[in-house]
């Protein structure tokens, strides 16, 4: 059984309506009633809350969880006060939170998002790349996008755009008619934590912007490309301007039930909420990789959460002169050690509600679908791979750039997908030491003579990804390469103090 006793469940609690801005529907009033408590003793819980004229439900809310997480969080309840006790209610939690077989009681808090999430854009940035190769997608927006070839992410699609890697955004929700998102939303795995049911429309347009900028379909016409852009988008919705606790944590829950591998949380406030970190260190065990901003106000990050608990990475923000971005005295990217990695947070150019597309979305909010993308990117190539080496493979392929703090780490895609950039520099050959014959059928032949340590190359292809090393110990031969490869330009670049490179042709 779920339970060892059967605990009443009310449908529809009292809520107290502290405000209902225009144009926000009811699910979204923002709620004030209700704690999270964890008692081990069930009984003496409901005991106490049938004598206080409280209201419990369970934490976990959404449509068939697994036994795994139900014996997790077997535990933990929804008590929640109803409207004609208002006037004593903090002294009932107080009285509750005193109990000695109370283990913790929490509020089911409302945690903040970035309120300011587009402005004017201080123009395009239509930086030239410095590779002759790069990937360039046919999405007409793609211009403007700095932020691609800045973190060298247009070099990565020469190798992956996240296909099949399931990415869950807990957010608003999404324009799920929008142009560029439509095609990756995974539809039968979105759901709306705040309600209850499959509405997963953004009525604010946070979560739309974040999609868009980790999934906005890449090489289809449209308008941008997102970082992982034959992704699969899982919608979370935890609510409209805000996210709530209790929608959070099902949303993570949900994840590992579902085999969703990447959680983006674009939110946050300085507040511990252990039942938070509960749900974050389970889905860690169970593979999920977790990423959050680091928060938007120009001070340290220590204590902003969930992006401060530990199998949480932190983003922080740069603009396109790799700079921190500020804003002003109050709002910019925090900063300071907590801080694990950096990426593009200001003029980012993603999809927006009704179809729209915006120019100027900023934010350490931006900067996290960055890394979420990265990391689908990842996993997309190397499936078997556990989260703890995408965290260490975007940490150890990240670029050090110095920013008003010192020293921090800014994403490199190219790098973080193997992409060695020395294969493609294509420099002159001038007395070289081998040569390349013509292809033969579906092969290279390399001729080298007067190697008296014998003769090794790497063979890079036109990304500049290594694909092999060759070896002979004979000071003179013949080396073939090239069976099961497909047709394409390569590169073969000896292995030695004063190394030639040579441009090749396979054909079919």
């Amino acid at each position: 059984m779920r339970h060892s006793i059967v605990l009443r469940i009310v449908v529809g609690a009292a809520i107290i309506a502290l405000f209902i801005p225009s144009g926000v529907n009811a699910e979204d009033v923002i709620e004030t009633n209700e704690f999270i408590v964890k008692a081990p003793d069930s009984e003496a819980l409901q005991t106490f809350v049938d004598s206080s004229g409280l209201e419990i439900g369970p934490l976990i809310t959404y449509p068939n969880p697994s036994e795994e997480v139900l014996r997790y969080t077997r535990y933990s309840w929804i008590v929640s006060v109803p409207d004609s006790l208002q006037s004593v209610k903090d002294s009932l939690v107080e009285v509750l939170k005193a109990q000695p077989w109370v283990e913790y009681v929490e509020p089911n808090a409302i945690i903040q998002i970035e309120p300011e999430v587009e402005g004017e854009s201080e123009g395009y940035h239509n930086m030239p790349d410095s590779f002759p190769w790069p990937y360039t997608p046919n999405d007409p927006l793609y211009n403007q996008q700095w932020n691609m070839r800045i973190t060298k992410t247009n070099w990565a699609w020469n190798v992956s755009t996240g296909d099949g890697v399931k990415v869950g955004i807990i957010d608003t929700g999404i324009d799920t008619d929008h142009e560029d998102l439509v095609d990756n939303i995974n539809f039968d795995l979105s759901y709306n934590f705040k309600s209850n049911n499959t509405n997963i429309e953004d009525g604010q347009g946070h979560g739309t912007l974040v999609s868009g900028i980790t999934g906005a379909k890449i090489d289809n016409n449209l308008g941008i490309a997102g970082v992982a852009g034959n992704s699969e988008i899982c919608v979370l919705k935890g609510g409209f301007a805000t996210i709530n606790l209790n929608a959070e944590v099902n949303a993570v829950y949900y994840s590992v039930d579902n085999n969703i591998k990447i959680i983006n949380m674009s939110f946050g406030d300085y507040t511990f909420y252990q039942i938070e970190k509960d749900a974050i260190d389970y889905a860690w065990e169970n593979g999920v990789f977790l990423c959050a901003g680091a928060g938007n106000d120009n001070k340290n990050a220590s204590g902003f959460y969930p992006a401060a608990y530990e199998h949480v990475m932190s983003v922080g923000g740069t603009n396109s002169q790799d700079e921190r971005w500020v804003k002003d005295a109050s709002k910019g990217s925090n900063y300071g050690p907590s801080v694990d990695t950096y990426a593009p947070s200001v003029d980012i150019p993603t999809t927006k509600n009704n179809g729209a597309y915006a120019s100027g979305a900023y934010g350490t909010s931006m900067a996290t679908p960055h890394i979420a993308g990265l990391a689908a990117l990842i996993w997309s190539e190397n499936p078997s791979w556990t989260n703890q080496q995408i965290w260490d493979r975007i940490i150890e392929s990240a670029d050090t750039i110095t920013i008003d703090k010192g020293k921090v780490l800014r994403m490199n895609s190219m790098k973080a997908l193997g992409i060695d950039s020395v294969g493609i520099a294509e420099p002159p050959v001038a007395n070289a030491a081998f040569e390349v014959a013509n292809p033969i059928g579906r092969q290279i032949v390399l001729r080298y003579s007067d190697h008296p340590q014998g003769f090794s190359a790497s063979v890079f292809d036109a990304t500049g990804r290594k694909l092999d090393e060759l070896h002979s110990t004979e000071q003179a031969g013949t080396i073939i390469w090239g069976k099961g490869h497909n047709s394409g330009v390569y590169f073969v670049r000896e292995i030695s103090e004063n190394p030639t490179t040579h441009k090749v042709i396979l054909v079919r």
